[in-house]
């Protein structure tokens, strides 16, 4: 997620000098990530705003990530074991792209 978040500040920074202004809530959804979640914003005024609507960073993230950890839990009793294996390799390349 680093990875990603990296380039995805880069492509922040280029829409904040175009006058957009952004905020991205990131969470990964594997137990023990919790580390990795992050709220991106390319201005003082979308973290204020950001903070103000929906709470505290590090208590949303942390909430929307045990939510996730449950819903995954959930969800893997209902995946299909051969549509795991079609779409895990396009993940996989498409973040390998993206590094």
């Amino acid at each position: 997620m680093r990875g990603i978040a990296c380039q995805w500040m880069a492509d922040m920074n280029t829409a904040k000098a175009c006058g957009i202004h952004l905020g991205v809530v990131m969470v990964a959804s594997e137990e023990g990530a919790e580390k990795e979640n992050r709220f991106l914003v390319n201005s003082p005024f979308m973290q204020d705003y950001m903070t103000k609507h929906l709470g505290l960073e590090k208590i949303l993230l942390s909430q929307i990530h045990q939510a996730l950890c449950i819903s995954e839990k959930r969800s893997e009793d209902v995946v299909i074991p051969l549509q795991q294996d079609k779409v895990w390799p396009r993940c996989t390349q498409l973040l390998k792209d993206m590094v």
